[in-house]
Order: structure tokens, then sequence, then C-alpha cells
């Protein structure tokens, strides 16, 4: 199952965290308004993709 982050806070940290660590879902992209802060935190929580278009992420399937 593949999920998408809104956010990079704590509990979205802790969400990817636990999702890597389930072996069944995976953080597939993360929403950010700030590209530095998306990127670091898709780099650090070895998330594939970040975007600062929520309504394109939102209608991808």
């Amino acid at each position: 199952m593949r999920f998408a982050l809104l956010g990079t806070g704590r509990i979205s940290g802790w969400f990817a965290r636990t999702c890597h660590d389930s072996g069944i879902a995976e953080p597939a992209i993360v929403y950010s308004r700030s590209q530095e802060r998306g990127e670091e935190f898709a780099r650090s929580h070895d998330i594939a993709a970040w975007s600062d278009d929520l309504d394109a992420i939102l209608a991808d399937p």
C-alpha cells in the first residue's frame, strides 16, 4: 500500500518510519510548501518523491 504524506512534521516522520518498518506500506511522496524542507524530509526518510503541488498529489491514483 502506498501513501502520500501531507507535511514534514514529527507525526509525518513517525508515520514514514512506521510504514518502512511494516514491510507492507510505502510512503511514496511527501507534500511540503517548502521545496527545501520537502526535499530534505524525502531524502532523510527514504521517500522517492516530494511535491509542493497538493492538487497534483491528490489527483494521482
